[in-house]
């Protein structure tokens, strides 16, 4: 069996077979096991049952009953079958797969699905084997084409148990997913079976598979991924191709990425610092902001609320390991992705803050003080509080790579007994005793060994105006144990457009520091030189005995010198200020209130 490719009909080594091995010489293989036979890709039936191919068949078949005329004559009548095809009792494509039907131990017939007690005349006189044959063989050629979901109400398709997929390769699964709720695929769909990517046909798929006894669980996330299709698409949110029902599980189909941003900063272990990295980083922070805030104010209209109500939402597992980077022509550091909306929930705005802690799933490492203190209320501060976490470990990585993130990991891992019982772990935060305070019960502080981390990364010498920035944002305004305190995202993203808007005047203002720099290093000591020559201090033909350099020679060097130092210096004091200007007007403006 050969693996398929797009053609128009029979090739010329293939002339001597017959039609049957024409095309099972076209039959894709398949990597799942139990799909024995492959599948006929979509397009190669019409292609290879043409003209040319039936005529030698019937040649074949009538060899000594019919002459060349009668076979062309036969050949072209085969398309006014159609017209002998009794509608209730003849079959048409659109008819397959047709149902099998036992009529007692021994015996079956082919009927269809929309008419299983209407028997076919088309089969009668079959033999048991022979309509199992048919029976085995019709699933091969009615594989599906998966196309693209679209609209809020997106078709969700359910196939039944007997359908082959159009797989041609298919992973080992990559994870439990939240608990074991799910786990995912790389795959690679054959480019006749769908149309999710023009551009390369051939690319790989991310196939998320759920059981379908969480059917709850199921419909959330595919709600919650529906809210971003189309016009409300988001460049950073992750965007749902198509879902489907199968052999006892759901089916979310995505764009394949090529990691998550924790193995991201593992590949990438040492980062080199340049304005070009920086830029890239202030524009995935803002990116995710702001896609963060498309998720928290979603415009919606749903039966029974004003038109466009807003309606507030909380993505609930902000981490690393669910943030994609995907390669991206029209930028080669790629992009990064918000993914996995299974703990993601939307609600109306008199319920958008106040759901119960012990009703949220919990992440370990980057999970919001809420989560653990007793009686505490989830909002969707939570997600600035998680965001703020991948931030931070964005910055170590940005000045200390792979290693230096893993080091922020160990040093935060800190022993805890509050509850009874002493565990290790890696949160932002602790649990401790209000009543050293004069208050009662527990409560949360933000870690000691994490405000000493950032104090650690504000004194690197690589850390940058930028870094200084996106520090002091996490600091003060995400990491924030009182979650009232923590701004929407949308004040995140307009702070982190503005450090963008820095790390782009930072660029220009390289710029003009390398050009500056090159017209001193080209132009100044070109006129130093060419003082030299025009004037007496140089002697082309001096009289014997007579110095060539004039013993003053020294005060040409100081003087070029000290004009090229003060051009330099001159500009560089002009730059920070306009710089240090434009970092004044960091301040998020009174109109973006807490939540």
């Amino acid at each position: 069996m050969a693996n398929s490719s797009q053609s128009s009909g029979p090739s010329t080594t293939q002339a001597d077979l017959r039609l049957d091995e024409l095309l099972r010489s076209h039959f894709q293989e398949h990597p799942l096991p139990e799909v024995t036979d492959g599948y006929l890709p979509a397009g190669f039936l019409d292609e290879l049952v043409c003209h040319r191919t039936v005529r030698k068949e019937l040649a074949i078949e009538f060899a000594e009953e019919l002459d060349s005329d009668e076979l062309d004559r036969l050949t072209e009548k085969l398309g006014s079958l159609k017209r002998f095809l009794d509608p209730k009792t003849g079959v048409r494509d659109e008819d397959l797969p047709l149902q099998k039907v036992d009529l007692d131990e021994r015996n079956i017939d082919l009927r269809k699905r929309s008419d299983p007690e209407v028997r076919l005349n088309c089969f009668a006189g079959w033999r048991h084997n022979s309509l199992k044959s048919f029976d085995d063989w019709q699933w091969t050629m009615n594989v599906p084409i998966l196309t693209r979901a679209t609209g809020s109400k997106a078709q969700h398709r359910k196939f039944a148990d007997r359908i082959i997929l159009p797989l041609i390769s298919m992973s080992s699964p990559y994870g439990g997913g939240n608990g074991g709720y799910s786990e995912t695929f790389k795959i690679q769909l054959h480019p006749r079976h769908h149309d999710f990517n023009s551009a390369d046909p051939n690319c790989f798929f991310a196939l998320k598979r759920v059981r379908s006894t969480d059917t709850k669980a199921f419909q959330r996330e595919l709600e919650n991924l529906r809210k971003f299709e189309n016009d409300k698409s988001h460049e950073h949110l992750i965007s749902l191709l198509t879902t489907w029902s199968h052999k006892g599980y759901f089916h979310f189909l995505f764009p394949w990425a090529e990691c998550d941003l924790s193995k991201y900063w593992e590949l990438d272990s040492q980062p080199v610092m340049t304005v070009g990295l920086v830029q890239w980083v202030a524009r995935q922070t803002t990116g995710m902001a702001d896609g963060l805030a498309l998720i928290h104010e979603y415009p919606d209209q749903v039966d029974g609320t004003p038109e466009n109500a807003a309606r507030y939402g909380r993505h609930g597992d902000i981490k690393p390991a669910n943030i994609l980077w995907f390669k991206d022509l029209s930028d080669n550091r790629g992009t990064l992705v918000i993914s996995d909306f299974g703990l993601g929930d939307f609600y109306y705005g008199a319920i958008r803050s106040g759901i119960p802690s012990s009703d949220i799933a919990r992440t370990p490492s980057y999970r919001p003080p809420e989560c653990d203190v007793e009686g505490a209320s989830i909002s969707r501060s939570c997600d600035i509080w998680t965001l703020g976490c991948v931030y931070v470990e964005f910055a170590t990585w940005l000045l200390g790579g792979w290693e230096l993130v893993e080091q922020f990991t160990d040093y935060r891992l800190t022993g805890s007994s509050i509850w009874g019982q002493t565990y290790m772990s890696d949160l932002f935060f602790d649990i401790v005793d209000l009543h050293a305070t004069g208050n009662e019960g527990m409560g949360a502080m933000v870690k000691p060994e994490v405000t000493r981390w950032f104090d650690g990364l504000h004194n690197h010498r690589k850390c940058t105006n930028y870094i200084h920035d996106l520090l002091i944002l996490v600091q003060n305004e995400m990491l924030i144990v009182e979650s009232i305190s923590r701004k929407r995202a949308t004040c995140k993203a307009w702070h982190a457009q503005s450090n963008m808007h820095i790390a782009l005047d930072a660029k220009r203002d390289g710029k003009r520091i390398q050009n500056i720099s090159m017209f001193s290093m080209v132009f100044l000591p070109s006129m130093f030189v060419a003082t030299i020559f025009s004037t007496d201090s140089f002697n082309w033909f001096p009289p014997e005995g007579q110095a060539i350099i004039s013993p003053y020679f020294w005060v040409l060097i100081v003087f070029s010198a000290c004009l090229t130092l003060f051009i330099l210096g001159g500009y560089y004091m002009l730059s920070s200020r306009v710089l240090s200007l434009a970092r004044l007007k960091l301040k998020c403006p009174s109109s973006f209130s807490p939540v």
